[in-house]
């Protein structure tokens, strides 16, 4: 008795490719799942549903042709509508041939390539988004002078790159902290010279900044609300600069990333704001 089929939708040219990221995958410690939805409501199954703890959820649609096709642009708009915490890619062997203008539409969808060698190594040729993973600040923040790199660090944490993205959002706000806490006392504002600022660390600037007794005109150079917030946000530094315990605690870390990333937009804004006005 032959085998029952394991492929239902897949046509016969993509079968091979699928197989071949099967087995990569597999190999290195993912669930995989054939032409499985990633839910009821979903649009499309996949060829490939991936799935490994601590990770976002893969699903790759194998083809023996490289096209982005309508019905999975359709499961495109779906994942990002519902902000899923799954990526999704296209696969097609090293010998396909891929347009330009659909390099570029899946790079602007957010949608990943994999290329399948002959020797059965997967190269990502387009890397994918995680929906749950992007940001989209508040495009009335006035950034000022930041605002090219501040859209180039956004920009580089939803192309994937979460964590040295939010690391270097961190140096960019603790910076700006520092011009700040150096211009007001240039002023005279603050009863701390600008040497004694620059051995300080980032906490302490923001206690001398918010604090009324080192302030020479009694009112603080930043409001409570800005310095709490400033401290919540520096805490952020432990989310990149110390490792994870479990990969649980990776998936919660990185799960946190967004909601960082917003507010330290926000805060550029804020102190830019707070600068200009002395």
């Amino acid at each position: 008795m032959s085998a029952a089929p394991r492929f239902s939708f897949t046509p016969e040219e993509a079968q091979p490719v699928a197989e071949a990221v099967e087995r990569a995958m597999v190999g290195d410690g993912w669930t995989i799942k054939l032409e499985e939805a990633l839910a009821a409501d979903a649009p499309l199954r996949t060829t490939i549903k991936a799935e490994k703890k601590g990770q976002p959820v893969m699903l790759i649609e194998a083809q023996g042709t490289a096209m982005y096709p309508q019905h999975v642009r359709d499961l495109r708009t779906w994942i990002h509508a519902e902000r899923a915490y799954c990526s999704l890619s296209l696969a097609v062997s090293e010998s396909a041939t891929v347009a330009g203008s659909t390099l570029s539409r899946l790079a602007r969808d957010g949608v990943g390539l994999l290329v399948v060698h002959q020797d059965g190594e997967i190269a990502v040729a387009q890397r994918a988004i995680v929906p749950a993973l992007v940001v989209t600040p508040d495009p009335g923040l006035r950034l000022g002078k930041y605002k090219a790199k501040v859209t180039a660090i956004v920009t580089d944490f939803n192309l994937g790159n979460r964590k040295a993205a939010l690391r270097e959002l961190c140096d960019l706000v603790e910076l700006e902290t520092l011009n700040l806490a150096k211009k007001a006392a240039t002023k005279g504002l603050i009863g701390k010279t600008v040497p004694q600022l620059e051995r300080m660390r980032w906490g302490n600037r923001i206690d001398v900044l918010s604090a009324k007794s080192l302030s020479v005109t009694g009112t603080p150079v930043i409001t409570s609300k800005l310095a709490d917030d400033l401290r919540s946000f520096s805490g952020a530094r432990n989310l990149v600069d110390h490792p994870a315990t479990s990969l649980a605690d990776e998936r919660r870390r990185e799960r946190q990333f967004p909601e960082r990333m917003l507010m330290g937009c926000r805060l550029i804004s804020d102190v830019v704001a707070t600068r200009r006005g002395f």
